[in-house]
């Protein structure tokens, strides 16, 4: 991998650039209100609205809806059915439950994995008197406290948001009469009040709207005032992601990075790229209520937005009274970034996952044995600024763990049971994150992903020395995703198109030797691969609505398997894969309540089992070893496994001894039943299998091979 350089970038962006595709289509329909204002809960249609202006969504698909002129919050569930949750209809400020509680214009809403909903309330100001601004919290079961009284701080609340700390971030819109006043307030769960945008800072704001935040710390910022979207790190940097927007409102982000804007001032619902571009989701531009196609549909200015576990995007169309929802091609799901993270395969076969306690900040290697029983590390952490974001096991027995920093640096971490264990320090790269890490033969190769598109591999040696690689791209449209390596010396990089398209590169020494491009098939996107031990590299594809497959592709870029299609476990996500010397290839599963599972599937992509991996249990089995690169690594331990330590095990809930086969449907629904009532909840662990088991490569184009020659090989590309 060092010698990237003499690839020429115009040979490498044919491979995901030559066939074009139009996007795939975002369809808007209603999901409740009848259209005309009114405070009737009932289902679907039957359901009114006044004027609803925040959004959020639960884990559990619900979405809530700050419903601001009829001064109460609203749930709705996935089906949607509407009932109201807290809220006389009155304008107040009474606590309370249910009905007993009053609220005054709610505009802000926000949901915490606890399933406590926290809004905030338009406040009148008056330079004499402030205002009566609150932050509320309302109970799964309704219960309404303060938990904020922000009268002294805040002159018009806007939007309100909360961090992977529990830290509140209020828009506060200044004097709306006028542009300007208004700023950022970050509120502690101690009630600490502090301004980190705007008023004093040096990060200015105008008259701020709607406010989201990333698991990274970064916050997305709506500015009605001059027509902005702006990206803020807390305390050390500002960026404007888009101008000229018409009054945005509501603001959403996914975990790609992709913001989604409610363009109010244009009826328009607005995505802004990793790449800064602005497409249109949905809206014509035209004041109306239809349902439809993307620019086919039509809103009346549009105020919230909220996207659920699956990628749905749900809109607050404020007047015409309705809660619209959007299902986006290729969207992928926003989980929590606590719990399980990543997942990789030591050479002895054991599973190895990287959880992260956002709470704690605190972060562990667990292990899963191949008889089914879990390890959990000892914590260590937390870092301040540093947030872990993937690992991987190379065949020399060393874990890479992969750190994000707030200033835009990497860390680099190798842990093994003996010897070579270090910490490298990488970056900061301008405008650039560190996304993903392969462990290769002696070095590890890892991907920056910049702003604009643009990615570069860097090769990091076990001792230390660094190759960074050249900027490719931006290829518009198009996300680098994922990095894996195999024993064959090259270098895969999974790239996913916003069509729902996937460009795969196989990288070598002397540069590029395959490419190929797949899709687009719809409703599905590409999100991880592995190299597998026959030297077949597996893609994960994952559907809007959850289900799962894995295909194996040759070094050439021939797809050579396309395993069964996989129904989800209720509200999981599949979202990483490896793969070991036996042939198994690890899926794990997400649900945005930080809950995982791990899958395991045969070298043909057929599910065998099943591991909860929510409880962890602790142990000594990592202990603390300081060996930090004093050059070139941040101030980290580095935690070194003793084998033969005293450890804590469990075996999974309810897991039977043996492979359990699926393939094909061959159990039974005899034997199912009995498999499920013996085992408790083994039955929601379990995936459904579809007839359509090869639909995903039927839907598909076949495509014709084209040869290129180019530096260092041939790249064959897929038509």
């Amino acid at each position: 991998m060092k010698n990237l350089r003499s690839v020429s970038t115009a040979f490498l962006a044919v491979g995901l650039m030559l066939f074009q595709r139009t996007a795939s289509a975002q369809v808007v329909t209603t999901l409740a209100g009848s259209g005309a204002r009114g405070s009737v809960d009932g289902n679907g249609a039957d359901a009114s609205f006044s004027n609803p202006s925040g959004l959020a969504v639960d884990s559990s698909g619900n979405v809530y809806v700050a419903d601001s002129g009829n001064h109460k919050i609203r749930k709705i569930t996935p089906s949607g059915t509407v009932t109201t949750l807290a809220g006389s209809g009155n304008a107040g400020g009474a606590d309370g439950s249910g009905a007993a509680a009053s609220f005054r214009f709610p505009r802000g809403i926000a949901v915490a994995d606890s399933g406590n909903v926290y809004v905030s309330e338009q406040s009148y100001w008056s330079y004499l008197a402030g205002s009566d601004a609150d932050i509320r919290r309302i109970t799964p079961d309704g219960e309404v406290t303060t938990v904020a009284a922000l009268g002294s701080f805040v002159m018009w609340a806007a939007g309100v948001t909360i961090d992977t700390s529990g830290d509140f971030y209020l828009a506060d819109g200044g004097d709306v009469s006028d542009i300007g006043l208004g700023k950022i307030l970050k509120i502690t769960p101690d009630g600490r009040v502090t301004t980190v945008a705007g008023d004093s800072t040096p990060y200015p704001v105008s008259n701020p709207w709607g406010i989201a935040a990333d698991g990274l710390g970064h916050l997305f910022v709506t500015d009605p005032g001059t027509g902005s979207l702006l990206k803020l790190l807390p305390g050390r940097s500002d960026t404007v992601l888009a101008k000229n927007l018409k009054f945005p409102a509501g603001v959403t982000v996914d975990n790609s990075g992709n913001v989604y804007v409610a363009e109010s001032g244009r009826h328009t619902i607005r995505k802004v790229g990793v790449d800064g571009t602005v497409t249109t989701v949905a809206g014509s531009g035209i004041v109306g209520s239809s349902d439809g196609t993307g620019t086919a549909a039509s809103f009346y200015y549009p105020a919230g937005v909220a996207l659920d576990s699956l990628g749905n995007l749900y809109v607050a169309d404020s007047n015409n009274n309705k809660i619209r929802k959007i299902t986006l091609p290729g969207a992928r799901p926003r989980l929590n970034l606590s719990g399980v993270l990543d997942v990789s395969v030591w050479p002895d076969n054991t599973t190895c996952f990287l959880r992260f306690d956002e709470g704690t900040g605190q972060t562990s290697l667990d292990t899963l044995d191949k008889a089914g029983s879990v390890t959990s590390g000892s914590p260590f952490g937390p870092y301040e600024g540093w947030t872990p974001r993937a690992t991987a096991t190379g065949l020399d027995a060393l874990t890479r763990v992969l750190w994000n920093n707030e200033d835009g640096s990497a860390a680099l971490w190798l842990a093994g049971p003996g010897g070579n264990q270090a910490s490298f320090r990488l970056g900061p790269v301008s405008g650039a994150t560190a996304t993903d890490v392969a462990a290769a033969a002696g070095m590890t190769n890892l991907i920056w992903t910049y702003a604009d598109g643009r990615i570069a591999l860097w090769s990091v040696e076990n001792t230390g020395h660094v190759s960074p690689g050249p900027a490719y791209g931006p290829f518009p449209g198009w996300t680098a995703v994922a990095v894996a390596d195999g024993q064959d010396g090259l270098s895969r990089i999974l790239w996913s198109k916003s069509d729902g398209s996937t460009g795969l590169w196989f990288l070598g020494p002397e540069g590029l030797a395959a490419s190929a491009r797949f899709g687009t098939v719809s409703g599905w996107t590409a999100a991880d691969i592995a190299v597998g031990a026959d030297g077949l590299t597996r893609i994960l594809w994952t559907h809007l609505d959850g289900r799962m497959a894995l295909w194996s592709v040759d070094s050439a870029g021939n797809r050579r398997t396309s395993g069964p299609i996989y129904t989800p476990p209720p509200g999981f996500t599949a979202v990483r894969i490896a793969a070991g010397t036996d042939g198994l290839t690890r899926v794990l599963w997400k649900n945005v309540g930080a809950g995982a599972l791990l899958w395991i599937l045969s070298a043909d992509n057929v599910f065998q089992e099943s591991f909860p991996l929510d409880s962890a249990p602790t142990s000594d089995f990592w202990d603390v070893t300081m060996r930090v690169t004093a050059v070139t690594g941040p101030d980290f331990c580095i935690y070194t496994p003793t084998w033969g330590g005293p450890s804590a095990r469990f075996t999974s809930s309810g897991h039977s001894r043996g492979p359990l086969r699926l393939c094909e449907r061959q159990l039974s629904r005899h034997a199912r039943g009995k498999q499920a009532s013996r085992n408790g909840q083994r039955r929601s662990l379990l995936p459904r299998q579809h007839r359509e088991r090869n639909s995903l490569g039927r839907n598909s184009r076949d495509h014709d091979q084209e040869q290129l020659r180019v530096p260092g090989g041939t790249m064959r590309l897929h038509r």
